[in-house]
């Protein structure tokens, strides 16, 4: 994960239902500690609808644990996923190897 200041939070996840072409679930956590643990779980349920040919996205997010060292960075949560579906739609549709 990659804050707008450019700092570098490394992360992990696990897939947990790949349904397709309907559902996926997965767990990421983040914000290592010391010790290196995470201070951050979140699990996140995605699931796609044919709406008259096009491909409605829902976006459901559950936070399982955060530590008070980290309730910051839920505030641009949304923020955060709404930057990756911008960048998401700008990438359907063009070419492979043609990335920005």
């Amino acid at each position: 994960m990659e804050a707008p200041d450019g700092t570098i939070f490394p992360d992990e996840g696990i897939f947990h239902e790949v349904k397709e072409p309907e559902r996926l679930v997965a767990t990421s956590c983040a914000f290592e500690d010391d010790d290196g643990d995470f201070q951050l779980e979140v699990r996140q349920t995605v699931t796609f609808a044919d709406r008259d040919g096009r491909t409605e996205l829902t976006l459901e997010v559950e936070v399982r644990t955060a530590t008070p060292e980290v309730a910051d960075a839920l505030d641009g949560m949304e923020l955060g996923w709404s930057q990756s579906f911008d960048k998401l739609e700008t990438d359907v549709g063009r070419p492979a190897g043609d990335a920005e």
